[in-house]
């Protein structure tokens, strides 16, 4: 049996359908893939940049992420928190963020490495930073909102669970330790005197991937000349199909 000119019909605006909306994707994806090649590029030239003194940036913004910086300041180890569930080179562990007090009375939440997840009550014992005034270069980083969905904080009139957070919230986590913080928190690269620790490790360096969107688009791409292929070879079937029948009929 042939096809019938309704079920062509409808298998056209079907996969014409499915054509377009997979090639809107695609190109949404392609989109996103330049969005984020734009933002690495602006990351790569920031990485080579050199260290500019924290009092030299009198407003920080999100404008200022990835910047090195350099400052001295005393470690408020009464203050430290750890930060939950942070992956390095693949292993799950936590977060040592202590608050290093600056000349003008503000505090520079710095994340200073990672520990186990063993090591989750704060303040880190095992990885005591250097009492007295240090001097430290670090990479400024942006705050982490509360995500829309996932583990979210408690709010300042609820208390942390043993000074502990899943999300870098540069604000919230201020408030709870009633100290007044940057607007962005940083990552430790160096600081002097140094300690020798075993247990604190560096963070993972940032890696500029370009992230998935490429692949993406190219698998929407693919859905759409899978869909155009299989219903040019229903088509075709369709005829042959009707071919076979004329033929047995003559």
């Amino acid at each position: 049996m042939g096809r019938s000119r309704t079920s062509v019909i409808l298998a056209s605006l079907l996969v014409a359908g499915v054509v377009v909306t997979t090639i809107l994707l695609g190109q949404w994806q392609l989109r996103r893939h330049r969005e984020v090649r734009e933002v690495d590029a602006r990351i790569e030239a920031r990485l080579e940049e050199p260290a500019v003194a924290l009092s030299d940036l009198p407003g920080l913004s999100d404008a200022d992420d990835h910047r090195l910086i350099t400052t001295t300041g005393t470690w408020d180890v009464v203050n430290e928190v750890v930060i939950r569930n942070r992956s390095r080179n693949g292993v799950n562990g936590n977060l040592v963020v202590t608050p290093l007090l600056v000349d003008d009375g503000t505090a520079l939440l710095v994340a200073r490495g990672w520990v186990p997840p063993d090591h989750d009550v704060a303040p880190i014992t095992a990885a005591t930073p250097p009492a007295g005034v240090v001097t430290v270069t670090a990479r400024l980083r942006h705050s982490e909102p509360q995500p829309g969905f996932g583990a979210t904080d408690p709010g300042t009139d609820q208390p942390t669970e043993l000074r502990a957070f899943f999300n870098l919230d540069v604000t919230l986590i201020g408030n709870h330790l009633d100290l007044d913080v940057l607007a962005l928190w940083a990552s430790l690269e160096t600081q002097q005197p140094t300690t020798d620790d075993t247990v604190l490790r560096a963070l993972d360096p940032v890696e500029l991937t370009g992230g998935p969107h490429l692949s993406y688009a190219f698998q929407w791409f693919g859905i759409a000349v899978a869909a155009l292929g299989s219903f040019g070879a229903w088509l075709w079937r369709g005829r042959r199909q009707v071919g076979e029948r004329d033929h047995v009929a003559a």
